[in-house]
């Protein structure tokens, strides 16, 4: 009979080959128009919404300092002065020091590559919904 927990001998996990993924996640499309105030009000949103949730206020507010910069290496200081590690090298999901997972959507790591340099007009609630799901 075999055994059922053996493993073969030079056994990897799949993902410890894969080549990181880039800081601020891949690009992505919004499925609506947005422009720079609408990105804004869909960033506030989420940062207004992580307020009483699970995980620590101050990570929030180390993760959001973090994503507010444009330099990278800035950006990876931050998340190691506070001990946060960004899984496989991409803030989308990070880790704290005692564990804790902290999801952030695309849309707080950057803009979609549809950004409108025109302003858009104002959205109805359930429309920014689907907006900040994508």
């Amino acid at each position: 009979m075999g055994c059922c927990f053996g493993r073969l001998n030079n056994y990897e996990p799949a993902f410890a080959n894969s080549d990181p993924l880039p800081l601020r996640g891949l690009p992505w499309t919004s499925a609506y128009s947005v422009d720079q105030s609408e990105l804004d009000r869909l960033r506030d949103d989420f940062w207004f919404s992580t307020k009483g949730t699970e995980g620590r206020e101050v990570i929030w507010e180390t993760l959001k300092a973090a994503t507010e910069t444009d330099d990278d290496e800035l950006c990876m200081a931050i998340l190691d002065a506070a001990g946060i590690v960004p899984e496989r090298g991409c803030m989308s999901v990070c880790y704290d020091p005692k564990g804790a997972r902290y999801e952030l959507p695309n849309y707080v790591l950057r803009p979609p590559s549809n950004l409108s340099s025109e302003p858009v007009p104002p959205r109805t609630r359930s429309e920014r919904a689907v907006v900040s799901l994508e």
